[in-house]
């Protein structure tokens, strides 16, 4: 009797807890989270729910790091977890949530979204679509995949209900959100591998599917046709949408493309409006915002003003860490200043963050063999194929 009167205390403040985080009293909810016993069926995923409405990211991770060994499994702590690993860089983190959804969530529809994201974000764009692919590609047909089967097949805890209201709800996300917003993961993972038919095929059914096609697919078509140096499409496309920060970089990367500079700078710098700043944008290929600080940067290297081009490159690369395009500038301009070991520097921190991109690492091979590090330069190169089987340098 006196363990179900602390297990139901422990409830209690596991529950006010997360209605005072509902409320906005973070200080007053942490505390009252932090005094429960951590020994409930989800305390873990309360605690990191409660932690990330508070804006405390660090110890929100840890918490769903806990929760994924800990509390009975569901995967909230992995959806939660996985984007906060992603913004603070922490690649560790990403391989422990990677490794737990593999070993109990092997054929569930929405941990297999959750593993292609890790993927993606690893620089591992082939791996991401061919497993998006598994759920997403049926007899060679494009589906909508089932996402009601919460709990891994393999272990599925009795006694839990997904639906019911629980002590982890806070943070919950909204289940209509799921769906063709995967099928657009899975285009731009075939645009950064270059996959060009399948990413074909996977346009040609989005604009077929009126829910499917917005503004993300008009740009990821934009992007596609920038790629295929079909510039004049590419701006018919930009150019025929609102001007927003995602059609603004892509017309200003095919300026770039033309050696209009100055057009260039312009639509980058009008991707900075005012108007814009209380809305979030994605786009294929980076952050829009990041992407734009990396075309100021680029035409500032174009003028030779190699000061304020790394200036604007570090910008980028603050807002986005994994813009691939900002870290190959960095490496472009140390160059042209013939600041050869920062560059192999600046190449080499890229790598680690964007590990599939082939001119990083064909400007680490070319340091190394320079230096008469052989040994150095052939560890690279065979760390490179090992992981990309299909690249060649």
């Amino acid at each position: 009797l006196e363990g179900e009167k602390l297990k139901l205390g422990d409830e209690f403040a596991s529950n006010a807890a997360v209605e005072l985080g509902l409320l906005g009293k973070h200080n007053e909810a942490i505390a009252k989270a932090s005094a429960m016993s951590m020994s409930l069926e989800r305390s873990y995923t309360v605690m990191g729910n409660i932690l990330k409405s508070a804006g405390k990211k660090e110890e929100a991770l840890f918490n769903y790091l806990e929760a994924i060994e800990k509390d009975v499994p569901f995967l909230l702590p992995f959806e939660n977890g996985i984007p906060i690993a992603i913004d603070l860089v922490d690649l560790k983190s990403l391989d422990k949530f990677l490794k737990k959804l593999e070993e109990k969530w092997e054929d569930n529809a929405k941990a297999t979204t959750l593993k292609s994201l890790i993927l993606f974000r690893k620089g591992l764009p082939r791996e991401a679509a061919m497993t998006l692919s598994k759920i997403l590609i049926k007899d060679g047909k494009l589906i909508i995949p089932n996402f009601d089967d919460p709990e891994p097949a393999n272990q599925s805890p009795e006694g839990i209900d997904e639906d019911e209201e629980d002590l982890s709800m806070l943070g919950k996300k909204d289940p209509n959100e799921e769906g063709y917003r995967h099928h657009y993961l899975l285009g731009i993972a075939y645009l950064a591998c270059k996959e060009f038919t399948s990413l074909d095929n996977l346009l040609r059914w989005a604009f077929e599917t009126e829910k499917c096609a917005d503004g993300n697919w008009n740009v990821l078509y934009a992007q596609y046709m920038y790629e295929h140096e079909n510039i004049e499409k590419s701006l018919k496309i930009v150019e025929g949408m609102t001007p927003q920060p995602p059609p603004l970089v892509t017309a200003a990367l095919c300026k770039l493309y033309q050696e209009e500079n100055e057009e260039a700078q312009k639509l980058a710098k009008q991707a900075f409006s005012d108007e814009f700043k209380n809305y979030t944008f994605d786009h294929p290929i980076a952050n829009p915002y990041s992407i734009a600080h990396a075309i100021l940067g680029e035409v500032h290297n174009r003028n030779k003003n190699f000061p304020k081009a790394l200036d604007e490159l570090n910008k980028s690369l603050e807002i986005d860490p994994y813009n691939f395009l900002a870290h190959q500038l960095n490496v472009m301009v140390f160059k042209n200043m013939h600041e050869f070991d920062e560059a192999a520097s600046a190449a080499e921190k890229g790598l680690s963050l964007c590990p599939g991109q082939i001119f990083l690492v064909d400007t680490l091979v070319d340091y190394n063999l320079k230096k008469n590090n052989f040994e150095k330069a052939q560890q690279i190169l065979e760390e490179f194929q090992k992981e990309h089987k299909e690249a060649t340098l």
